[in-house]
């Protein structure tokens, strides 16, 4: 019976830093989407480089925004 419970702890950590690494990930690419807005690239290559749509960019961004207030 431990096994399965060392199993299950296991595969809990796993899927953490798989969360963890997803989290990163998003913010970089937030910040990024911040930066091309800042440099004034339109929304529809914005929308078309990441596969979102443009309330899709405004969330990222405000997300993006978001996390550079809390810094």
């Amino acid at each position: 019976m431990s096994d399965v419970r060392d199993l299950l702890a296991e595969a809990s950590a796993r899927l953490a830093e798989t969360d963890a690494v997803r989290s990163q990930r998003l913010a970089e690419r937030d910040a990024l989407i911040e930066r091309a807005r800042a440099e004034q690239v339109p929304w529809v290559e914005i929308e078309a480089l990441t596969g979102l749509t443009r309330g899709a960019v405004a969330k990222a961004l405000r997300r993006a925004a978001g996390a550079g207030s809390s810094d």
